[in-house]
């Protein structure tokens, strides 16, 4: 394994800022992830992983440490009964995990299509679109603990998923790096077009006629007029949680702004679409602060023009942050995070 210095992260992430690694390399087996710890401890080094960039910001000033990238490949389907269970090593592109499930007429990742980031981000986050998250198909996810050195499997009530959250994201979770996941899907299922963009995509056609291919090839044409391409533009896609309220605060913002949509989340909580409220309420579509801007298509998404810095999106985010609980009352949360150090 090769480690290299005073790498610039700009070039790993998708919004394409952020500063030099003082220490990089890239994990292709579980051998290497070992010595690259074992690097780290010997020169008292903090350590981070990253995988696609995709959900991540660098600081300007960059990682004082060792970054590893996380590239071990491998897929494998095993098949039982009307199941499929889809391992996919930590590395793998999410999206072509996506492709071949669909491609082989497998039920229960269609909805999760085109969605940036590698297989084994995906718990990390319990990412989710159209009505689907990762953590309903989870059977088990492999860790390595870095401070033991065990490997462990954990099952989908051990990764603690909520919306966009799970276990990786706690303190608790921080020595843990997952090496690779363990999906149950099914070879006789159903597609889910309950979400609204879905139902209005397929309003004339019943959905035990549609494959998961049909709906893959409808989410992927739905994104891209929504959202930027991170393939083609420096972004990160949504980079803000929708908010999840008591519905109490539901019931004031309903009064204030009849029509608001809402929609149960829980029972006793209510999610309000963030996109409305920087749309309708704050006028916020193509807000800019240097070469940072709220996308023009879809508000949750930031974009950075040539030129950026991380400090600009930084900056435009604390904006949005401000203005909604000043005119909203709603403190809003990020998806997007910073490059966190892993303890070991």
């Amino acid at each position: 394994m090769t480690i290299e210095r005073n790498v610039p992260l700009s070039a790993h992430t998708s919004f394409r800022v952020g500063g030099p690694a003082d220490f990089f390399c890239s994990i292709k087996t579980e051998s290497n992830l070992q010595e690259a710890v074992t690097f780290a401890k010997n020169n008292s080094l903090d350590f981070a992983l990253l995988g696609e960039g995709s959900n991540v910001l660098v600081p300007d000033s960059g990682f004082r440490g060792l970054v590893a990238k996380m590239e071990m490949r491998g897929t494998m389907l095993r098949e039982k009964g009307d199941s499929v269970f889809f391992d996919a090593a930590a590395g793998e592109s999410w999206d072509s995990v996506v492709d071949l499930a669909c491609s082989k007429s497998i039920f229960g990742l269609e909805n999760l299509s085109f969605i940036p980031g590698t297989a084994g981000a995906g718990p990390v986050q319990n990412i989710g679109a159209y009505g689907s998250e990762i953590g309903e198909v989870i059977v088990s996810v492999s860790v390595i603990d870095l401070k033991s050195g065990e490997k462990k499997e954990m099952t989908a009530n051990d990764c603690a998923f909520e919306y966009r959250h799970s276990i990786f994201k706690t303190e608790a979770g921080r020595s843990s790096v997952i090496t690779k996941i363990t999906l149950q899907l099914e070879t006789k299922g159903r597609v889910n077009i309950g979400y609204k963009d879905l139902k209005e995509y397929f309003k004339d056609s019943y959905s035990s006629r549609l494959s998961p291919q049909d709906v893959r090839e409808a989410v992927i044409k739905i994104r891209t007029a929504k959202l930027p391409d991170w393939k083609i533009v420096p972004t990160a896609g949504s980079f803000f949680k929708n908010p999840i309220i008591a519905i109490e605060k539901a019931a004031e913002l309903k009064e204030r702004f009849p029509e608001m949509p809402q929609f149960e989340f829980g029972g006793d909580r209510i999610k309000i679409p963030l996109a409305w409220i920087l749309d309708k309420v704050l006028n916020l579509r193509g807000f800019a602060v240097g070469a940072a801007r709220l996308f023009e298509r879809q508000p949750l998404a930031i974009v950075a023009e040539s030129g950026a810095v991380t400090k600009d999106i930084e900056v435009l985010a604390s904006e949005v942050e401000k203005k909604v609980f000043e005119i909203v009352g709603i403190k809003i949360e990020r998806e997007v995070e910073y490059l966190k150090k892993k303890n070991y």
